[in-house]
């Protein structure tokens, strides 16, 4: 059978009406609560630590996305770890939701295509996104300008537009994984439990299996210290394809104990002696001088 007229008749249809129904739920406007409530505190925090700095600074405007003040995390931060559950909670209903409610039928009756219809809703939610991340960058535009008495520049401009189209892509793989998930399994909670469980893994679970796996992939010789630096390398890449919102290494403040290295030969050292070599070098964040440090009392 040969498919007659575009593929595409119906998807502005279907996107409007599913970013009015979203717009419109109290589902989004208590998800947008709590967001908003963390971005402005985020945005509060940053502007203190701004106002106490006297070094200038070429970005010094941007700083209100990436500053942070204990105990708030940056507004990058923020919306790293609450961007994807907003995708998640505005997908995993979105074609199970049409069974239970007896519409699907319906909406397959009219002349349009089933693509048209995944796509419809997968764009309608895209731009409720978009209008919420737009919204927040004109609110923290407005904070900045009136605590800080700064005017953004056209490159801050730029440089910030540019932050909210990669974090609304970095959106639009949740929100598909999401419909995906909604479009294979019938119950809504289950697909939402589904979803949920794939951002828990890459985002709270995977900076803990990234060792694990770099330790099977690239085991540490206690007579070779080159494979501390392979190891390392290792744990870097596979941890750079999870969506951890924290992946560099804290660095070592005057409260941390350094973990010095045993001065015995090569041969003689312990498998512990390893280990707590391959600590100090993540203390340091400096794995080449240890390697060179191995080398030096072999």
């Amino acid at each position: 059978m040969v498919r007659e007229g575009s593929p595409f008749r119906g998807v502005g249809v279907i996107a409007l009406k599913e970013a009015a129904d979203h717009l419109t739920s109290a589902r989004m406007h208590l998800i947008m609560g709590l967001v908003l409530l963390t971005a402005i505190g985020a945005v509060y925090g940053a502007i203190g630590r701004i106002k106490d700095t006297t070094a200038e600074d070429a970005y010094l405007f941007l700083k209100l996305f990436t500053v942070a003040r204990e105990p708030l995390p940056s507004f990058a931060a923020f919306l790293g770890f609450l961007l994807p559950l907003v995708a998640i909670a505005l997908g995993f209903d979105a074609i199970n939701g049409e069974y239970n409610r007896r519409t699907m039928s319906r909406l397959l009756a009219q002349p349009i295509y089933r693509d048209a219809v995944l796509f419809g809703k997968f764009l309608g939610a895209l731009l409720v996104i978009a209008i919420a991340l737009l919204t927040l960058w004109l609110l923290m535009t407005g904070l900045g300008i009136l605590f800080l008495g700064l005017p953004p520049t056209a490159a801050d401009v730029v440089r910030s537009l540019a932050y909210l189209a990669a974090t609304l892509a970095c959106a639009g793989v949740w929100l598909a994984l999401a419909i995906a998930f909604s479009a294979v399994i019938r119950s809504p909670a289950t697909s939402a439990l589904a979803a949920l469980s794939v951002w828990l893994i890459l985002t709270v679970f995977w900076g803990m299996i990234a060792p694990l796996l770099a330790g099977l992939i690239a085991p540490i010789d206690p007579l070779d210290p080159s494979t501390v630096l392979a190891q390392f390398e290792a744990q870097q890449s596979i941890a750079r394809r999870g969506f951890s919102t924290s992946r560099r290494l804290p660095s070592p403040g005057p409260h941390r104990k350094r973990v010095q290295l045993s001065a015995g030969p090569l041969h003689d050292r312990t498998p512990a002696d390893c280990a707590s070599a391959r600590v100090a070098a993540g203390l340091r964040h400096d794995f080449p001088a240890a390697a060179r440090a191995f080398a030096a009392h072999s």
